[in-house]
């Protein structure tokens, strides 16, 4: 679909949103049990965050951590709204698929957003008081990983330290050839 369908009534957070495409999302939802509510609590004063990807737009996770709420730029929102249907077709698809599940496209106060399941999830210590009784602080050994199923991804945080961008680019030479050069 080429065009920008938009509807309005879907909740995030207690605010009413204007969504895009929501009829192919809504089989999404449907598919995988989501009820129109399930991003009735999110809140985005507290979850997003600036730099959550490599373009640096907002990201944040929902409490539980089961789902991505991630700004859309001009370019990704172009795309989307061109490859929704057929998008959710092939999730749909009885074969299955390993793409990512996205699950509302949305409009809040002049920005574009786009929620996605989390495929790696935090680990639940419940049997546990602290990390620290783990062997170690959470704040400092974690990994954060860009997977964009290509040879762009990337880790963005190692051991709790932001890890410089690396483009793996056909002309970045020296990367692909190493010492040989």
């Amino acid at each position: 679909m080429t065009e920008r369908e938009t509807s309005a009534g879907f909740h995030v957070g207690g605010e009413t949103v204007q969504t895009y495409n929501d009829e192919h999302y809504k089989k999404l939802r449907e598919r995988w049990g989501l009820g129109d509510d399930f991003l009735a609590t999110f809140d985005f004063t507290k979850n997003m965050k600036g730099g959550g990807g490599k373009g640096g737009d907002l990201m944040g996770f929902t409490t539980d951590k089961l789902f991505i709420v991630k700004e859309v730029n001009p370019g990704d929102q172009k795309s989307l709204l061109k490859i929704t249907e057929d998008y959710a077709q092939h999730l749909l698809d009885p074969h299955g698929s390993l793409l990512a599940r996205f699950f509302l496209h949305f409009s809040r106060k002049g920005k574009d957003f786009l929620v996605m399941n989390n495929w790696m999830p935090p680990p639940r210590y419940d049997a546990v008081d602290s990390m620290e009784e783990l062997g170690f602080d959470l704040k400092t050994n974690y990994n954060r990983f860009d997977l964009k199923g290509c040879a762009d991804d990337k880790t963005l945080v190692a051991l709790g330290e932001p890890v410089h961008a690396v483009h793996k680019r056909i002309f970045n030479v020296g990367m692909w050839c190493g010492d040989a050069l």
